[in-house]
């Protein structure tokens, strides 16, 4: 590989146990998918957030917020967000615009992004949705923000929402349980009678029971093979009635690194070709591999040359790496672009993701910023199945601008990387369109 990259130790402070003594931290993340269900994240963002970092986004956010002058030097960004004043910093201005015809899901994302700095995680917002008495506006921020959690403890308020009269807080329910399950959001122009709330609340009830079991990244790729006819190993629940290609939209929402077993999985059991297709390029974007080379310039022309030559590689790849699990597939991946003696879930790897989401290879890019997240850094979610588009770079400039806010650099020790082409020849140009034959 031509890529180097720097394993120099971060400066990013090292997090210590969360306060609930169950011992997750960003050194060990190996029991996340058995325990998804009940998996806190705000719990861990929260203990990487100290030091420099966490004093400078806690301005950022104090300033935003009106708390920057009651909070102390030093304060974790949510140390306001007491039960007395969680009300108050529920409501942003994205809630304002909802459910109006310029609710976008850049102002969804942004309820989320802001949600995740300075709210607390899926308990406190259950309790906070049951201890406090919110306005309807706060109800409706907490509903669409609390989604980014992509955790089954939530669906309860969800499903209390849909049996409250306002037709606003009827919409804000069925908005947040999409964006809860990864799902595509509903139109909000359609009114919710009560037939329609009882159909959808129905729904919720046998997903979360499904969840119980399974993981959500599970329950997506489960429906993207039932649209096959293919029944996932030890199945015990519903699926979704959707595309494949929106399953596997879902999956890029809600995936994590420890994932990548299960989308090896599913492409081994798949044999449509559009859904190997977009697996392939999510495992790459979960195991830093590079498998399609897309040609650019002169051999700008590809088809299904290309996409063959991709899955022989990622199959070959599989073939050297079974019985490894993903932890040790990234590990082997950062060796082999120069980051050596560096654990892929420990504090001391955040500089290293930095860097990673500052090189050229855009599929990379979503794996980097979902670390940095872990690593304190802002929700800022890129795309793996659209990585080379100006949308997605433009976000990626947003996050790397981030960072330049702080002052820092990307890898904060101060080197620049070299700026070197993908490793790897391309592969000859073919007639453009086709379709990968499975081998």
């Amino acid at each position: 590989m031509s890529i180097s990259i720097s394993s120099t130790p971060s400066t990013h402070p090292t997090p210590s146990a969360p306060a609930d003594g169950a011992g997750r931290s960003t050194s060990s993340r190996s029991s996340k998918v058995a325990d998804r269900n009940r998996y806190d994240r705000h719990d861990r963002y929260d203990q990487t957030r100290r030091g420099p970092v966490c004093l400078a986004l806690g301005l950022i956010l104090g300033l935003v917020a009106g708390m920057a002058a009651a909070a102390p030097a030093g304060a974790r960004p949510d140390a306001g967000a007491t039960r007395s004043e969680l009300p108050r910093i529920l409501v942003t201005w994205q809630v304002n615009h909802f459910p109006k015809p310029q609710f976008t899901l850049g102002y969804a994302e942004g309820l989320q992004r802001h949600g995740l700095a300075t709210w607390p995680g899926p308990t406190g917002l259950v309790e906070a949705w049951h201890t406090q008495r919110l306005t309807e506006s706060q109800r409706v921020g907490l509903l669409i923000g609390a989604s980014a959690h992509h955790d089954r403890q939530l669906i309860p308020i969800y499903l209390e929402a849909l049996q409250m009269p306002s037709q606003r807080v009827r919409k804000a329910a069925a908005y947040g349980y999409r964006l809860l399950i990864g799902d595509a959001p509903p139109s909000l122009t359609v009114t919710i009678t009560d037939v329609a709330a009882d159909r959808l609340a129905g729904e919720m009830r046998a997903i979360s029971d499904t969840l119980r079991r399974h993981p959500l990244v599970e329950l997506w790729l489960a429906s993207a093979l039932h649209d096959e006819g293919v029944t996932w190993p030890g199945w015990k629940g519903v699926v979704l009635n959707r595309h494949p290609i929106q399953c596997l939209q879902a999956v890029e929402r809600v995936a994590e690194a420890e994932d990548a077993d299960l989308l090896i999985t599913a492409y081994r059991l798949t044999d449509a070709l559009q859904t190997r297709n977009g697996l392939l390029r999510l495992i790459e974007a979960l195991s830093l591999k590079q498998f399609l080379f897309i040609p650019k310039g002169e051999n700008k022309g590809w088809g299904m040359e290309v996409w063959d030559q991709a899955h022989e590689s990622l199959s070959a790849w599989l073939d050297t790496t079974c019985g490894t699990d993903p932890e040790q597939r990234l590990i082997t991946s950062l060796e082999q672009i120069g980051a050596l003696g560096v654990r892929p879930f420990d504090a001391d790897a955040c500089s290293v993701w930095e860097q990673l989401a500052d090189e050229p290879i855009e599929r990379w890019w979503y794996l980097a910023a979902r670390q940095l997240y872990w690593c304190g850094g802002p929700y800022i979610p890129l795309d793996a199945l659209r990585a080379e588009t100006e949308q997605n770079r433009s976000k990626r400039a947003g996050l790397l601008k981030w960072y330049q806010r702080l002052g820092t650099t990307p890898g904060l020790s101060g080197r620049r990387l070299p700026r070197t082409a993908p490793p790897g020849p391309l592969p000859p140009a073919s007639l453009p369109g086709g379709s990968p034959t499975r081998k």
